[in-house]
């Protein structure tokens, strides 16, 4: 959507349109995060006057909470080397 338009050229109207529309929040926020690094960027670098992205919201995320199985757990802790963490992990 953006790869045709000078840095420069781009809007804050750009940004919006090429936040990946048909995806979840979440998504939307983590795109948004990378352009406002993009922007930053330049505009440190004095390359942009200013960040397209100054002033725009993040949007409301639903909390989710995600709990690993025992099995995703033994997993996990069987690809920890011999540190203290493998050890802890397979003495309970």
């Amino acid at each position: 959507m953006l790869g045709k338009k000078l840095l420069g050229e781009i809007t804050p109207k750009d940004v919006e349109r090429a936040l990946l529309p048909k995806h979840a929040p979440a998504t939307r926020n983590r795109a948004l995060c990378a352009f406002r690094g993009l922007f930053g960027w330049a505009v440190r670098q004095g390359l942009l006057e200013k960040d397209p992205t100054a002033g725009m919201p993040k949007e409301h995320e639903t909390a989710r909470t995600r709990v690993l199985s025992d099995e995703q757990i033994r997993t996990l802790t069987k690809g920890f080397d011999q540190t203290r963490y493998e050890r802890s992990a397979c003495s309970s």
